[in-house]
């Protein structure tokens, strides 16, 4: 296993501790998972979307924690959407932190909403266990601040009239961590729904493991293996992504940025060529809720008329009996 001089190994942590626990949860079922955590916290997580419905070769892609906390200088915004680009112009929903996209080149956030993807709330800024011990008044103004700034970068780029459209506005709680306070706040908007996924791995923890490699490579302290070590790293993400994913699914990903989760640039990319090699479709969330929506309403047709040929069927049944 390569090192920097500084005795950082690959993805220990990761290996020990991420990889098993996730593991788990594939083998267990993640959509089961799902039902199980809205089933024993029901004020916290009762009505999250964890996946969609569908026989369609289809699934969403979201992307958190985006577009970068360094600004233009770190931002890895353009690899990702060129890398979606690449892939049968894949698109994905965005959850992006208030703070960390104020801070980006309005050339990038207009390029992101052209291409068909979208941008979902993710708060102000990704602090660790902190918006669910918030009281609801404190927590509900942080959260329609975090609306109000992408509703301005979407009407700012001619993408709806935001404030007011009544669209489904996207919500994923930081660390995915809700709360009944949270909950009530975001069902008072009318218009929120809070998503997490079925397709997920904690990549930030073999992506984080990672970095010191990339920045080995950088600065010309690399192993010669290096690029195989990091490839390893990486296919672990897509690989445990690649055994969860089905129609239907909601995967999640956390954004790169240069120094920090750079890896994921690389596992994002494994992960689109296995979703490509089964035949399956990255939409963003609005897409799949429209899809889903229209499923529902050809079943209750083949339903409506099922059930007026059963109708007409006795009614014939009973003429010629009489």
């Amino acid at each position: 296993m390569p090192t920097t001089k500084k005795g950082t190994s690959c993805c220990s942590t990761a290996n020990l501790l991420h990889k098993p626990v996730w593991r788990f949860a594939t083998l267990f079922g993640m959509r089961r998972l799902g039902r199980l955590a809205k089933r024993i916290y029901p004020k916290e997580y009762g009505g999250t979307l964890t996946h969609f419905e569908t026989d369609q070769p289809v699934i969403a892609l979201t992307i958190d924690d985006g577009l970068s906390r360094g600004g233009p200088e770190t931002s890895m915004a353009n690899d990702v959407l060129e890398l979606l680009a690449k892939y049968d112009n894949a698109h994905a929903t965005f959850f992006v932190c208030s703070d960390y996209v104020t801070n980006q080149e309005d050339s990038v956030i207009e390029k992101l909403l052209d291409e068909g993807h979208e941008v979902g709330n993710h708060m102000i800024s990704d602090r660790l266990f902190y918006y669910n011990k918030l009281d609801k008044p404190e927590f509900q103004t942080q959260m329609r601040q975090a609306n109000a700034v992408l509703d301005d970068l979407e009407e700012k780029h001619g993408k709806q009239n935001a404030k007011k459209t009544k669209k489904t506005r996207w919500f994923r709680a930081p660390q995915g961590l809700m709360s009944a306070n949270m909950k009530q706040a975001m069902e008072e908007e009318g218009n929120m729904e809070h998503v997490l996924g079925d397709c997920y791995c904690d990549d930030w923890s073999f992506a984080q493991e990672a970095d010191p490699l990339f920045a080995a490579e950088l600065d010309g302290d690399a192993d010669p293996k290096l690029q195989k070590y990091r490839e390893k790293a990486m296919k672990q993400v897509s690989n445990l992504m690649l055994s969860q994913v089905k129609a239907g699914s909601i995967a999640i990903i956390h954004m790169p940025e240069k120094g920090f989760r750079e890896g994921n640039l690389m596992a994002l990319e494994f992960f689109l060529q296995g979703i490509q090699k089964r035949g399956l479709r990255c939409c963003n969330l609005t897409e799949m809720q429209q899809m889903s929506q229209l499923d529902e309403e050809e079943e209750t047709k083949d339903n409506t008329s099922k059930d007026s040929g059963n109708n007409d069927t006795i009614n014939e049944e009973s003429t010629l009996s009489s």
